[in-house]
């Protein structure tokens, strides 16, 4: 991702096991409505940023939902963050 992206309120981002999810420097997923990113043991979601660089991380504001099992989460300036 180049820019950062933003789940409204009442939406909810699905992530399918095996996802791999690439951030650009700073950039940030926000979660305002839900986020569910349920990984297995042999498909675990990766979130990291490209190249190696440091990404923004998640940001959670007033959500409904988040649901992470067998993600990693690499390179972010902040895992789960509440405004």
């Amino acid at each position: 991702m180049k820019s950062n992206v933003v789940v409204p309120k009442g939406k909810t981002l699905e992530i399918k096991p095996g996802a791999i999810l690439l951030f650009s420097y700073g950039v940030s997923l926000e979660i305002v409505g839900g986020l569910v990113a349920n990984g297995t043991a042999e498909k675990p979601i990766i979130m990291k940023g490209l190249n190696g660089a440091q990404w923004g991380g998640l940001i959670a504001t007033k959500v409904k939902e988040v649901n992470l099992n067998y993600v990693h989460i690499m390179h972010a300036a902040k895992i789960i963050s509440r405004r």
